[in-house]
């Protein structure tokens, strides 16, 4: 008995199905849309449908898994990306320190220059003047001794060292301020080259990092690239297993069609 309704079960679908077909042929033809939509539905419930269903399994499956793995190497490629970004900008900022701590250190060696530069100019301005007086105090002495003192020729030898004195510290105040000129000069194209440096050492890293990055979005590009290519490829055999199924099953629900014709007497 039980056997009997599952027979019942397969065989009342499929004679409904089979009177449909009848109609359709009867009305458009054995070659009409309809016809082979109930072909393919008599072959699925012959069995196609439990082969799609498994089809639809396997391959949703697989299609999840790639899909886990796509977005896995995309979020791993942001992050690759970042990380490298940040290196980068660590090394320009450990960079710009770096030439920050030499502007300072150029610029205190200059200011120590230009202290001991100054402060020699003004002993040696002083040991000038204390000589130009010891040089008038002697020519003093010597005319008191001889009875030159406060006469017109006596202040005019004493006014004559005392004008070779300022003399002299004139022009060594221009040969120091040549100097501090010289050293300013120094110090300003020591601080040009410095900038120069900086600007190039900034420039090869932007060029390095660009370079990197070009590199590292081509790299995974192609990682990418590769993965959605197996992707797509398992969806094209999905699609492909689907279509052939259909086609079996438009062929076994043609067979039972004609089987039950035949059963039938036409």
């Amino acid at each position: 008995m039980k056997r009997f309704l599952q027979t019942i079960k397969w065989v009342i679908p499929i004679a409904i199905i089979a009177l449909l077909f009848l109609v359709s042929y009867y009305f458009y033809g054995d070659q009409s849309y309809t016809s082979l939509a109930i072909f393919g539905a008599i072959g699925g419930l012959l069995g196609g449908d439990g082969i799609e269903d498994a089809i639809h399994g396997e391959y949703g499956n697989i299609l999840e898994l790639l899909s886990d793995m796509t977005s896995q190497m995309q979020n791993t490629y942001e992050q690759d990306r970042e990380r490298f970004s940040q290196g980068f900008l660590d090394i320009q900022n450990q960079w710009d320190t770096t030439l920050d701590q030499m502007r300072t250190q150029l610029g205190d060696a200059h200011a120590e220059s230009m202290g001991y530069l100054k402060t020699g100019a003004d002993d040696m301005y002083e040991q000038m003047r204390l000589q130009g007086q010891e040089r008038v105090g002697s020519e003093m002495a010597a005319q008191t001794r001889t009875g030159l003192a406060n006469t017109s020729f006596g202040r005019g030898m004493v006014g004559s060292i005392e004008s070779q004195t300022a003399r002299d510290i004139g022009t060594a105040k221009f040969g120091v301020s040549r100097e501090l000129s010289s050293a300013v000069e120094r110090h300003a194209q020591a601080m040009q080259g410095l900038n120069q440096y900086g600007l190039e050492g900034s420039t090869g890293l932007q060029q390095a990092r660009i370079g990197g990055l070009s590199k590292l979005d081509m790299n995974w590009m192609n990682m990418l690239q590769g993965q959605v290519g197996t992707e797509a490829n398992y969806r094209q055999q999905k699609a492909g297993m689907i279509i052939g199924n259909e086609q079996q099953n438009v062929a076994v629900g043609q067979s039972a069609i004609a089987n039950i014709a035949s059963g039938l007497g036409f």
